[in-house]
């Protein structure tokens, strides 16, 4: 992926706020572990589920990269 792909996959700039903190990491602080976990899948659901018809491998990518931060923020929980 060129820089610009992976941009877009992991920290497009139009999800950040003001400190920089993307909506994964916003939506950590924000809510508990429970509803953290729930939009997450649900996030990596969305992406996974329209691939076909939408962004194709850039949509996979975003899925698993949801899955992926999920993962990570597990284990800080830990």
């Amino acid at each position: 992926m060129t820089p610009d792909e992976i941009e877009m996959v992991e920290k497009p700039k139009h999800y950040q706020d003001k400190d920089g903190k993307d909506l994964y990491q916003q939506w950590f602080e924000k809510h508990n572990a429970d509803t953290f976990r729930h939009i997450m899948r649900a996030v990596a659901e969305r992406y996974t589920s329209r691939y076909e018809r939408k962004n194709g491998i850039e949509d996979l990518e975003k899925g698993i990269y949801t899955l992926q931060r999920l993962k990570e923020y597990e284990k800080e929980r830990k």
